[in-house]
């Protein structure tokens, strides 16, 4: 009875379970990455042409999006309208859920391909199949972006699987329908997998030359959509003609790409690329020789129509691929298709290969052929799933950019470069502001002078990555150039993110530049003055800019007096904080940073005797009134407060 239940007990189902429990664990680490900063191409293209069916967004090109598969786009309409009411609102929030659901979508792929190959080859072969797609890191990286590539995995995957179901059980053989229009369905987000309809069709042709009677209307209900959908294809494509690149090359080159022989095998070697492809290759090889071995040997044989069917795959998937790209690790989504029935041929190869192995020695054989023959492709892959978490797990520096953006600085237009062209783009980069910042892109500042970008173009900030500040640096030409610019802060590491280093400027330096040290830690670099020369009546307007050597360990208020010259009697006054109201002094951690104080105004009272007066600025604690020392490089202390002359007239 015990034997009976151990017997029963769903091995398969649980280690298959436990397999994509571990898969999952990576994807859902790392899909949140940059974000709320999209930083995929290709997500904002896809949530902005599901606003624009919706009404919401008008794009200047008329051609947008014309053409393009509408599958993934209806995905995109539907999270947006599904997703506002539940308040999730916006480009980034969208792709943030988009890309859980395309986590989702990439395990449930791995499911199938497990089942797809425990068909072909029992437990052994499926646990191994899902175990392939679930450790590449290829497939980790591209498996969870908010496009159409993870779905596409899904549906190819599943037409191949429920084409298997139909040739394995003739009780099933209805299901080679559905395969086909799950193919359909691959085909409506992405042309090129035309071929995912290619299993169904294949299976409805061999029951129909065994029974044509009987099974002539499943091969004919396969075939008519088919036709259809080709049809239907034709004038998407050339609409796509218009804006999409690689749709003009495809039509023209169509029957030159086709039989390049470099192009295709190119195409077929990477479709293994995700999975370890000298090793995989290698596998299959000597899984097709076992077979060969088995049939003459009597021994047992995988099941040569489900390795027919994910052949078909490999083959085809890749080979039409050829007609608009040369694949590459940065094109590598193209053949990921083709690399899920990839793993399914990997997993039954070792399976044949264990079978194979003499009685007497198969319990070993059923362990250390699978363990020899994955684990020199797993080990390595396994390491690389861990280091690229790590690099997608730290927050990205363009949020950090645009929220000191909008804490410290008044609105106004960035020179930026093309790394963060989108950083105040809501619409591509999903950051939403408090204020607008207009952005201007060039990859030389130095085109124009600092006076012609301030004066003529409008400018106010500037954006520059290390790598260009370093040069300019390097060169008189370039130390000139930032000596009429104000430093407002570097965004270099630490702390620990990704996207790239930048220093940023603001294009016009403060009235007067001073060195006055508060305390240990703060120092005034600078103020701005509206006049030096008041009446009574008159606003006096003054901004002050800020360093910390290190971040205090107290906050501290400002106050600015005016006095007269000689009374120590204060006529007016201004009080607040010493930077925006967000920065309280415990947050000035860092060194590079200039802090911009708001506008204090000082109205001078009715009244005023004409003569000299001071201007007094200090710091101190709001919870004790103690104020900070106040020194200069040159004289050491001079009181608890610094001077600023200014003359009173009638």
């Amino acid at each position: 009875m015990t034997s009976g239940r151990r017997d029963s007990f769903p091995w398969f189902w649980v280690v298959l379970g436990l397999l994509i429990v571990i898969a999952a664990i990576p994807r859902f680490l790392s899909c949140d990455y940059s974000l709320p900063y999209v930083d995929h191409p290709d997500e904002p293209n896809k949530y902005l042409a599901a606003q624009v069916w919706r009404g919401l967004y008008e794009h200047p090109s008329e051609e947008y999006y014309k053409g393009y598969p509408p599958g993934y786009l209806v995905v995109s309409y539907l999270a947006q309208v599904i997703g506002e009411p539940l308040g999730i609102n916006g480009l980034a929030e969208t792709v943030r859920l988009l890309r859980h659901v395309a986590v989702i979508v990439n395990l449930g792929t791995m499911l199938l391909i497990g089942l797809a190959a425990r068909r072909a080859g029992g437990d052994l072969a499926g646990w191994i199949a899902a175990a392939l797609w679930g450790v590449s890191p290829l497939v980790l990286e591209v498996g969870y972006y908010a496009i159409q590539d993870p779905f596409i995995y899904f549906w190819v995957t599943l037409a191949l699987w429920l084409a298997i179901e139909a040739w394995i059980d003739e009780s099933r053989r209805h299901w080679m329908l559905w395969s086909v229009a799950v193919g359909i369905v691959a085909i409506l987000f992405k042309y090129p997998v035309i071929t995912a309809v290619g299993p169904g069709l294949l299976v409805a042709l061999i029951y129909t030359i065994r029974d044509r009677r009987k099974n002539l209307r499943y091969l004919v209900a396969g075939v008519v959509p088919t036709i259809a959908v080709g049809l239907w294809m034709i004038p998407q494509i050339q609409a796509m003609e218009k804006w999409q690149r690689h749709a003009g090359d495809a039509t023209s080159n169509i029957f030159q790409n086709l039989f390049n022989v470099g192009k295709v095998a190119n195409n077929l070697f990477y479709t293994f690329i995700p999975i370890g492809a000298v090793i995989a290759l290698v596998i299959v090889g000597l899984g097709g020789l076992a077979y060969w071995y088995a049939s003459r040997s009597e021994s047992k044989r995988i099941d040569r129509g489900t390795v027919v069917l994910a052949l078909l795959l490999v083959i085809s998937i890749p080979w039409l691929a050829a007609i608009f790209a040369q694949v590459s690790l940065e094109r590598i989504k193209d053949v990921l298709p083709a690399t899920a029935a990839a793993c399914v041929l990997v997993g039954a190869a070792v399976a044949q290969i264990v079978y194979i192995v003499p009685e007497r020695w198969r319990s070993i054989g059923q362990v250390v052929i699978p363990l020899a023959a994955v684990l020199p492709i797993m080990i390595p892959q396994t390491q690389a799933d861990w280091e690229l978490v790590a690099e997608r797990m730290p927050p990205d520096r363009r949020v950090a950019i645009r929220e000191w953006f909008d804490t410290n600085l008044e609105a106004g237009t960035v020179i930026v470069t093309y790394e963060n062209e989108k950083t105040f783009n809501p619409f591509w980069g999903g950051l939403q502001g408090r204020q607008w910042f207009d952005w201007w892109r060039t990859e030389d500042i130095m085109e124009y002078s600092v006076e012609e970008w301030r004066d003529e173009r409008y400018m106010a900030y500037a954006i520059l990555p290390r790598w260009k500040v370093e040069a300019m640096e390097a060169t008189e030409d370039g130390q000139d150039y930032f000596g009429q610019m104000l430093h407002l802060r570097d965004f270099y590491a630490p702390p620990e993110m990704r996207g790239p280093e930048v220093a940023v400027y603001r294009l016009w330096k403060m009235q007067h530049e001073v060195d006055i040290r508060f305390g240990d830690m703060i120092t005034l670099q600078g103020y701005d003055i509206s006049t030096v020369e008041a009446r009574p009546g008159d606003v006096v307007t003054l901004r002050f800019y800020w360093q910390a050597t290190s971040t205090p360990p107290e906050n501290y208020s400002l106050f600015v007096h005016l006095m007269p010259a000689d009374e120590v009697r204060v006529i007016t006054q201004a009080d607040g904080n010493p930077a925006v109201p967000e920065r309280l002094t415990r947050t000035w951690d860092e060194p590079t940073e200039i802090l911009i104080s708001p506008e204090f105004a000082l109205t001078i009272p009715e009244g005023t005797p004409p003569g000299d007066y001071r201007l007094l600025v200090g710091l101190y604690n709001f919870e004790t009134g103690v104020r900070l020392p106040v020194g200069d490089g040159a004289f050491g202390s001079v009181g608890d407060s610094y001077e600023i002359p200014i003359v009173i007239v009638e």
